[in-house]
Parts: structure tokens; C-alpha cells; sequence
């Protein structure tokens, strides 16, 4: 508990760090060229394990007087280091420092800033605005002299030589070795918290064709993102819906499309993400997957040339994970309709549609266990992530079914039946029961009419973290 007598940390544009004026001036840098290296440059795209800042407001605003308490937690254990950046652009490093040393943390551990022993307490103060806290946990500890030095203060201040030197070059290794977590601070004057109306942004992908000719075409996966993203614009009141088909939806657009729903968006904000097409399995290289294998889903120029240009072209779980993660605080409702294995790395140049006109070839799960939809609910959910859902067109093992030149898939087509029969509010629930018993209808009726083999099954599953009901159709329609 705090003391009036212990020293007190003062957050806001500034760090006024009672009894700390030794600390040495550092060059002035501006708020952009600081988030810049901060947020970007010390960035790891491809981590093979989650680390996780968590701040004590969801909203992640906080009114001058208010006292703020973080947390850090990580898959793997190894050594934290936090950052801080205030509006003005000045950067400090909160840990380790002097009354926390030691910045070794164990896997799945939570770890407090403050913790309730330490003689300091975060508090905001004028003058307000946007600032940053990074979290670095790297498996060896970093060597630079200002990770020493700052085990002798606390908030010891970082120019941007600093930064790059420490975070940017003292990261240089292996993607294995090291993972980052950010969030974004918002502070303002004492009684100024304002209300702030819910955005809705939608990223929509359906690939039919691809670029390497190798991976056989689908004929529907297209026309299924079209339809949602008209549905959830028309229906549903989203302020924001991006939609990437077939050729625009490259690896480059794809992940400027998930970077422009981070930084249009606020946490509260509600998300969907829509992604159908093709994906596959490979040996898991990081260790951190169960089941031994990593899941990959196609971008529209995924190189099949090798297994190098595969991983290089290729969105891996972790990637995706990894993007869900930069939603924090957001409501996330991922659906993934994808169509996986069928046609990967064959010679193939079309749709395998059986005698009956339907495809045979599209399947969620492949005999390797392809678990994305579970790993990307249950991995952010270890590390304290809450508010997102999966909905995935097939349990494992399953086949995700499209029909020659149809409307769309048989989970497509159930969605958009879901929209069509709901005028009033309509919530992931109720849109999930909907789809699920329109597509266990689908394939009853197919297999009766014996144009899909006597023992198909496609049960689409729901897995969810979300704390309050999600609604696709507002209860305002």
C-alpha cells in the first residue's frame, strides 16, 4: 500500500521521478520519431511466443490523479524489459530498475509494475496525451551498460540512440529468442473522461484464385467475403469494412489491412475478421505448438516453390495470433471459413468437384489436426487477452463444402440466410446457431440425394472468450 512518505513515479507527458535528478539529459526527440522506433522498429513479426502488457483500465484512459498499475505475462521465461514513452517523446525504462533488479520472469507468471511491495506508485499527472508502453522479453538477457545502469534508478531516461541501441541492435537474433507487446495510453485532464461510441470495422479475405498455379482454384471463397462485407455494411451498421478478393488479397495487403484496423480502432471497439480460401500444415520450427505442427493460411501469392518460400509467403497461427494480439482490448469475432489442404503444393489446375458438382477438396482440418481456430482463442486467452471468438466452418478432420459455380459455400451461403431472416438485433450466439443447423441441414439434404458421400459431416464449431454478448445486427436496427 502506498505511503506518502515512499517516493511517488508521475505519469502524463512528463516523468517527474522525485530524487532521481541525476539522471543524464538525453537528446530531444519528437513523440512520432520516438512511437517510430518504439512501436515498429522494435517489433517482432514472425515471434515464436506471446508476451502480454496489460494496463488496469480496459480502456486504457486514465484522468490526472489517477493511479495506474501494468502487468506483464509471457509465454516463455526469460528477461523483461519495459518501456515507457511519454507524449513529449521522452523515453525511460521502468524495468528492471532499482527496486526491481532482477528482470528474470517465469513463464505464465504475471508480473505487477508496481508490485505491491515497492516503495513507488504510477500517477497521472499534466500535462496529457498519447503515450506508449512496450513490453521486450528476450530468452537472454540484453548486455548494453543502460540496462546496467538502470538497475541503480528507476525510469532511467532513453534517447533515441538509446532505444536503437539496447532494443533495435541488442534484438538482432533469432525470432525464436524474443517477443514484444505494446499498448497505447491515453491520459487526460480531471473530469474529462469523455464517452466514447462504439466503432465497428470489418477486414474481410476470400481467395478463390492464386497466383502459383500449383494451388488449385476454389470457386466460391470470393463470393462468400463479398457477401458478408455487404451484409455487415447494409445490416449490421459497420463504420468501416475492408474487403481483399483474390488478387488484392496479397500478404503486403493483408497485413496493411489488419495495421489499419489497429490503428482506426480503440480498445471497445468491435471487430470481424472474415478469412476463407486455402491453408495447410507444417512442422512446427518454434516449439510452441501441442500438436507439433504450425497451421498456414494462402494469401493470394503464396510462393509454393519451396519450404522456405512457403513459410516466407504463408500467414502462420502465430502471425495470426500475433495480429489478434495487436486488437487488445478490442471485441474480437474472427470467422474462418478456410478451406484447408485440399489442392496444396499438387499439380492440380482445378476445382476436384465430384460428379455432383461439389468440392470435395475443401477441407478445415487435415488428418494433422489443424486446430487455428482453438490456438488463436486459447493462446491470447493464456495470456490474459479476453473478448475473442472464433467461429471455424468444420470441427476437425472435416470438410469445409462449396458447390461448382454456387452462390458460395455452404457456410457462406448459411451466413448470409442469417442476415436475410433477421430484421431486429441479432448476436454471435444466435448467428452461430443459425449457421450451424443451416449447414448440418446442407449436408443432410445433399447426402439424401446421395450427391455427398453417405457418412460427411460439416459441424461448424464456436469457440469464444467474450465477455458480453456480441451483436452483428445492433439492438438500435
Amino acid at each position: 500500500m502506498f505511503q506518502p512518505n515512499r517516493k511517488m513515479l508521475i505519469w502524463g507527458f512528463s516523468l517527474l521521478l522525485a530524487g532521481l535528478a541525476d539522471l543524464a539529459a538525453t537528446t530531444a526527440a519528437s513523440f512520432d520519431d520516438v512511437k517510430a522506433v518504439v512501436v515498429e522498429e522494435v517489433r517482432n513479426s514472425d515471434p515464436q511466443f506471446m508476451v502480454r502488457i496489460q494496463a488496469d483500465h480496459p480502456d486504457h484512459v486514465y484522468e490526472v490523479g489517477e493511479t495506474m498499475n501494468v502487468s506483464v505475462v509471457s509465454e516463455k521465461a526469460g528477461y523483461l524489459y519495459l518501456i515507457y514513452v511519454d507524449a513529449t517523446g521522452e523515453a525511460s525504462l521502468l524495468y528492471p530498475n532499482k527496486y526491481q533488479k532482477d528482470n528474470r520472469i517465469q513463464a505464465g507468471r504475471k508480473i505487477p509494475v508496481p508490485s505491491a511491495n515497492d516503495n513507488f506508485r504510477l500517477r497521472v499527472g499534466e500535462p496529457t496525451g498519447e503515450e506508449i508502453l512496450k513490453a521486450v522479453v528476450s530468452l537472454k538477457p540484453l548486455t548494453s551498460g543502460k540496462v546496467v545502469e538502470a538497475r541503480n534508478h528507476f525510469g532511467l531516461e532513453l534517447g533515441l540512440r538509446d532505444l536503437k541501441a539496447v532494443f533495435v541492435e541488442g534484438t538482432e537474433q533469432s525470432n525464436k529468442d524474443w517477443a514484444e507487446h505494446a499498448i497505447c495510453i491515453r491520459t487526460v485532464p480531471k473530469d474529462q473522461r469523455q464517452p466514447k461510441a462504439v466503432k465497428r470495422l470489418a477486414l474481410c479475405i476470400g481467395i478463390s484464385e492464386y497466383k502459383d498455379s500449383r494451388i488449385r482454384p476454389l470457386t466460391t471463397a470470393h463470393k462468400d467475403a463479398i457477401n458478408l462485407a455487404q451484409a455487415l455494411k447494409r445490416k449490421c451498421n459497420f463504420d468501416d469494412v475492408q474487403l481483399l478478393t483474390n488478387s488484392n488479397a496479397t500478404l503486403t495487403n493483408i497485413r496493411a489491412g489488419f495495421a489499419r484496423l489497429v490503428n482506426h480502432s480503440k480498445p471497445g471497439d468491435e471487430i470481424v475478421i472474415f478469412w476463407t480460401g486455402h491453408g495447410s500444415t507444417l512442422a512446427d520450427t518454434g516449439g510452441d505448438e501441442q500438436d507439433g505442427v504450425d497451421e498456414l493460411v494462402n494469401p493470394y501469392d503464396t510462393d509454393m516453390s519451396s519450404m522456405e518460400t512457403i513459410r516466407n509467403t504463408m500467414v502462420s497461427d502465430d502471425l495470426l495470433g500475433r495480429w489478434i494480439q495487436d486488437l487488445d482490448g478490442r471485441r474480437v469475432v474472427f470467422i474462418a471459413g478456410t478451406c484447408f489442404s485440399g489442392g496444396l503444393a499438387t499439380n492440380e489446375k482445378r476445382p476436384q468437384f465430384n460428379a455432383n458438382g461439389f468440392n470435395a477438396g475443401a477441407i478445415l482440418n487435415d488428418t494433422d489436426g489443424f486446430d487455428l481456430a482453438e490456438d488463436l482463442v486459447l493462446r491470447v486467452k493464456d495470456i490474459g487477452q479476453r473478448d475473442a471468438a472464433v467461429l471455424a466452418a468444420s470441427s476437425k478432420s472435416q470438410s469445409a463444402w462449396e458447390q461448382n459455380n454456387g452462390p458460395g459455400s455452404f457456410l457462406g451461403v448459411a451466413m448470409q440466410s442469417a442476415f436475410d431472416r433477421n430484421s431486429g438485433p441479432l448476436t454471435l450466439n444466435e448467428f452461430y446457431n443459425h449457421v450451424r443447423a443451416s449447414v448440418d441441414a446442407r449436408v443432410a439434404r445433399e447426402v439424401a440425394a446421395e450427391r455427398l458421400p453417405s457418412d460427411t459431416k460439416q459441424t461448424c464449431v464456436l469457440i469464444s472468450d467474450l465477455t458480453a454478448p456480441f451483436f452483428f445486427i445492433p439492438k438500435s436496427n
